[in-house]
């Protein structure tokens, strides 16, 4: 059973199997994981038993077809006057049934696992800093992802994400162009301190 083709095909989203192993180690990710994984598989199982009572009924039926159409003198399968589909049909009925609340089930614990994970997702630091009030800036360096800044009187704030191609934020605070003081937050980081560049943003060296 692949769980990522079933709930994409159910829910519209791709809920892939290493992630369900990865949010073993979260808290309620667990929980959450093992659910979505027990939905999946119960759509799927149905899914499963539905086909093989739909091919039985359809064997049936082509049976009773060729019976009708054959001419005379032509060979014939033998029709089960005994009942044969009294069975399959209240089974048919029960396994529909009980699909659509299988499909119910694992749309609203896909939900819940989409808004789980999201709440994990690192936010967007661009669109947090826009939001408060930065602007773009050209980076000082090519190796940096972007830089935002914002004034306010003689005081520069200069925030560089992933500064000098490492993986992190970098802030800077400078006073009427001379560099007060930087802080990098991310793998390794520590706090620095420099002095301004010449006609231009504030830069730890």
């Amino acid at each position: 059973m692949d769980i990522e083709d079933i709930t994409h095909k159910y829910t519209g989203h791709r809920v892939r199997s290493a992630d369900l192993l990865t949010a073993h180690t979260l808290p309620l990710g667990a929980d959450l994981a093992d659910a979505v994984q027990r939905a999946a598989y119960a759509v799927g199982e149905i899914d499963n038993d539905l086909a093989d009572i739909a091919g039985f009924i359809d064997a049936t039926v082509q049976t009773i077809r060729r019976s009708i159409a054959a001419g005379p003198g032509e060979p014939v399968p033998t029709l089960n006057f005994l009942g044969e589909l009294q069975s399959a049909g209240p089974r048919l009925d029960a396994l529909v049934a009980a699909r659509h609340e299988r499909v119910i089930r694992l749309r609203i614990v896909t939900a819940l696992w989409r808004k789980f994970t999201g709440l994990l997702a690192p936010p967007d630091l661009g669109q947090v800093l826009a939001a408060a009030g930065f602007a773009p800036l050209t980076t000082a360096h090519a190796s940096t992802r972007a830089e935002y800044g914002h004034r306010d009187g003689d005081r520069e704030v200069t925030v560089s994400l992933d500064p000098y191609g490492q993986a992190g934020v970098e802030v800077t605070v400078s006073h009427g162009g001379v560099l007060a003081w930087t802080v990098t937050a991310g793998p390794g980081a520590r706090s620095r301190r420099g002095h301004a560049r010449a006609g231009g943003h504030a830069r730890a060296r």
